[in-house]
C-alpha cells in the first residue's frame, strides 16, 4: 500500500489577526487533498479561529492552547509580536510533539511571528519546510517560499532563506480557490460591457475590528448612487459588530445586503461592478475576476499590496483608515460616472491574477518532493 504524501499547515486566525492565513493555506490544503494528500491544520485556540471550517473541508485540525494573556495583547500591539501566544521555541515543541508521530513530506508555516528560530527547529520532523510570507522583513530556514505579493521580486529574499531555497514571488502565484477561475471569463465579459454601477460590494476582512464597513456605508449614503443600485457587505461570523451592523444597514437609504459566512465568493464578485475592500488575500480575487476596486490599506504589510496594485492602474488606494472621510469621495465621484475608467482598470486588474496560483504552488511542492 502506497503512504499517502502528508502536509501539516502552521497558522492562526483570530478576531486580531484576522482570517487570511488561515484561508490562503486552506486553498493549497484543500488541492492536496483532492490529489490525494492528507492534510493537517496545527492552529492557536485564539478567540476567532477557524477550525470548524477546516475541519468541514475535510482537514485534520489540532488545537494548541490558548494562552489568557494573548486575547489582550492582540487588542494592543501595534506590531506582530504577540499574535503567537508564547515563544517560538514553545510554539516549536508544540509542534514537534505533533509531529513525532507523522511523517510529514512537507510543514507550511504562515505566520508573521514565525523565523528561522522556529523553522530549524521543526524542520528534522518533516522532509520539507515552506514558509507562506509577504513581509520580506526575517531570515527563514526552508525548501521553499511564497510571496504572492505583486511586484515583490525573488531578490527581495535572496539574503533571508538558504540559496538551495526555491523562491515564489508573485500575483501569479496567488492561492485562489478554483471558483475564482472558473469565474472569471463570465466576470471579465459582465466587467467589460456594462456602463452603469448597479452592484457595489463591500469587504473589509474576516473581523474588521475597527468597523470600517460601517464608516464606509455611512459615506456611500451622501452619494447619488445610480438608480436601482444596491449594496452588499460581507461581514465575518467572528466580527463583533455584526449585530450593530445588521440595524445600521436598515437605515440607510439604498438597499443594503449583509451577508456573513459566504460560500460563493467568486459568484458574489463576478456580480458585481465596484468593490471597497481591505488590502490583503482578497485583492487577488478582485484581480482575478477583473473586479475594480478602492482599497482601504489597514495594516503595514497591506501597503506593497496596495501601492502596487494602484502604481498599475488596477485599483484606487486609500494609504490608511484615517484619510478614509477625505479620500474615499473622489475616488467614487471618479468611479461612478465613468464606464471606461471602470473597464480599463478591470483589464488591467484581470492580466494580474489568472487564478491558477495554487496548482503552480502544488506543482512546485511536487518537483521538490521528486528531486
Amino acid at each position: 500500500m502506497v503512504k499517502k504524501k502528508t502536509a501539516v499547515f502552521r497558522a492562526d486566525a483570530s478576531q486580531k489577526i484576522g482570517s487570511g492565513h488561515v484561508m490562503r493555506c486552506l486553498t493549497l490544503a484543500n488541492l492536496l487533498r483532492e490529489e490525494g494528500w492528507a492534510t493537517y491544520f496545527i492552529c492557536r485556540d485564539h478567540p476567532g479561529q477557524m477550525s470548524d471550517t477546516l475541519k468541514a473541508a475535510g482537514h485534520v485540525v489540532h488545537l494548541l492552547d490558548h494562552q489568557q494573556s494573548t486575547e489582550n495583547d492582540l487588542e494592543t500591539q501595534p506590531d506582530y509580536s504577540q499574535w503567537l501566544g508564547e515563544s517560538q521555541i514553545d510554539d516549536a515543541d508544540a509542534t514537534i510533539k505533533f509531529l513525532k508521530d507523522l511523517h510529514a513530506d512537507w510543514v507550511v508555516a504562515d505566520h508573521y511571528t514565525l523565523d528561522y528560530e522556529w523553522e530549524s527547529a521543526v524542520a528534522p520532523y518533516c522532509d520539507h519546510l515552506m514558509v507562506i510570507d509577504d513581509l520580506a522583513n526575517r531570515k527563514h530556514q526552508c525548501d521553499l517560499i511564497l510571496d504572492q505579493t505583486h511586484g515583490r521580486m525573488p531578490a527581495d529574499y535572496s539574503a533571508l532563506v538558504p540559496k538551495e531555497a526555491r523562491i515564489l514571488c508573485g500575483a501569479t502565484y496567488a492561492l485562489l480557490r478554483p471558483d475564482f477561475a472558473a469565474m472569471r471569463e463570465a466576470s471579465l465579459r459582465n466587467k467589460t460591457r456594462g456602463d452603469t454601477v448597479s452592484h457595489i460590494l463591500i469587504s473589509m476582512g474576516g473581523s474588521d475590528p475597527d468597523n470600517i464597513t460601517q464608516d464606509i456605508l455611512g459615506l456611500l449614503s451622501d452619494f447619488p448612487l445610480p438608480e436601482k443600485c444596491k449594496v452588499t457587505a460581507v461581514v465575518g461570523a467572528q466580527s463583533r459588530h455584526l449585530a450593530s451592523l445588521t440595524d445600521y444597514a436598515r437605515s440607510l437609504p439604498f438597499p443594503c445586503e449583509l451577508l456573513s459566512n459566504v460560500t460563493d465568493m467568486a459568484a458574489l464578485m463576478a456580480s458585481c461592478d465596484l468593490a471597497i475592500g481591505a488590502a490583503g488575500s482578497t485583492s487577488w480575487e478582485r484581480c482575478c475576476l477583473g473586479l475594480p476596486s478602492i482599497m482601504i490599506v489597514l495594516a503595514d504589510n497591506q501597503k506593497l499590496v496596495a501601492q502596487n496594485l494602484e502604481n498599475s492602474g488596477a485599483a484606487f488606494i486609500v494609504e490608511n483608515a484615517g484619510l478614509i472621510e477625505r479620500e474615499f469621495p473622489q475616488y467614487i465621484n471618479l468611479l461612478l460616472p465613468d464606464p471606461q475608467l471602470r473597464k480599463t482598470m478591470s483589464i488591467v486588474s484581470s492580466h494580474i491574477v489568472d487564478g491558477l496560483g495554487r496548482e503552480r504552488v502544488a506543482s512546485a511542492m511536487e518537483e521538490i518532493n521528486a528531486s
